[in-house]
């Protein structure tokens, strides 16, 4: 047991350096279309000031809100989804569907993105 300890630290500390976390800026725009009973927004990122460009992987955002005061109604995906065109000839992306839970905690929002399994990420982040 000890040996194997002793050559997952060596594997950490040899590829150490080339692992890491991107840096993003989550945003919720709220200049959407809506009527006036409904409050909308998109959920948004960019890569934080000064950060390269990168591909989104499998991720999960959690949101919280006043459930006295808003009521979750629906939600639909504009990128990063199975309809998202990505490359030449204008290919879909390897999204999954997207998964999310808005009902079972009154007042959390947890949406979950899947990329498939040896797709390609697209759209890239940018800073903007």
């Amino acid at each position: 047991m000890k040996r194997i300890h002793s050559i997952l630290i060596a594997l950490v500390l040899l590829f150490g350096h080339q692992l890491g976390a991107q840096s993003i800026d989550l945003q919720l725009n709220t200049n959407k279309n809506c009527d006036q009973t409904t409050f909308c927004v998109d959920i948004q990122v960019q890569a934080t000031s000064g950060s390269s460009a990168f591909e989104l992987g499998a991720s999960s955002v959690l949101l919280s809100y006043n459930p006295a005061a808003l009521a979750f109604k629906y939600y639909s995906a504009d990128q990063f989804s199975s309809m998202t065109n990505c490359g030449a000839g204008g290919s879909t992306s390897g999204w999954a569907t997207h998964q999310f839970d808005a009902y079972s905690h009154p007042g959390l929002f947890n949406l979950v993105l899947y990329l498939n399994e040896g797709a390609a990420s697209c759209p890239t982040i940018l800073a903007e």
